[in-house]
């Protein structure tokens, strides 16, 4: 999370963000609403409508199933265009035990194997990327994937 913060800090340097409260306050927001959508979406009587972003429900059954999943309140009717990408960050299908880890962890993880890495990119002759009309005569350059040279 320091990592992150920093990060954002050298983008934004006077906005005061902070790894806590701010972003972890965040990730836990998006953790329960996630969940309560998921929850929700795997039940008879709901469903998602990909192209406006949002819950599919008679109004009748959201209030019945809101009354008895508390955060549940406030989803109905609301445009939640984050659900698919929350579903592959937050999927149930994740694992559990010693060897498993957790969001922050994945992405601190993510990091140090981003920074251990370098990339190969491809130009031709005269400096253009590899693309369906520069193809040709391709020559390879080791770049590091941080400062990009």
């Amino acid at each position: 999370m320091n990592k992150l913060e920093e990060m954002i800090k050298s983008v934004l340097p006077n906005c005061g963000l902070k790894a806590n409260p701010h972003i972890e306050s965040r990730i836990k927001h998006w953790t329960e609403k996630y969940s309560a959508m998921a929850e929700m979406l795997s039940t008879s009587g709901f469903g998602w409508d990909s192209d406006k972003k949002m819950l599919q429900v008679e109004k009748t059954v959201f209030d019945e199933w809101a009354k008895a999943h508390k955060k549940a309140k406030g989803l109905d009717g609301v445009l939640f265009p984050h659900y698919e990408t929350l579903a592959e960050i937050y999927a149930k299908d994740k694992a559990t035990g010693e060897v498993s880890e957790s969001f922050v962890g994945a992405i601190d993880n993510m990091n140090v194997e981003i920074a251990n890495q370098s990339m190969t990119i491809e130009s031709d002759e005269d400096g253009y990327m590899d693309s369906p009309t520069h193809s040709t005569h391709s020559t390879h350059q080791q770049l590091n994937p941080i400062s990009g040279q």
